[in-house]
């Protein structure tokens, strides 16, 4: 992230469980662990991926846009 290389990101990609290649990010760094979660749907699945699981994050950014009630999708199941 630096011309020195003191400062580092490590991004892992770990599947959102949405559409065919939408992701999650994780980013560790300096600045801590964050996950960024774009576009994705909930499934149990994601709380038993092992990237997930075995880390505390720092930061979540959460997309919520179809958060609300009113937005009824079927089961991707």
């Amino acid at each position: 992230m630096d011309e020195e290389s003191t400062e580092t990101c490590h991004l892992t990609f770990i599947d959102a469980t949405h559409c065919p290649g939408s992701v999650m990010v994780i980013l560790q760094g300096y600045f801590g662990t964050i996950l960024h979660t774009g576009d994705f749907r909930f499934h149990d699945s994601v709380l038993e991926n092992s990237l997930i699981r075995n880390l505390t994050f720092d930061m979540v950014y959460l997309d919520n846009t179809y958060c609300h009630p009113k937005f009824d999708f079927p089961s991707k199941v």
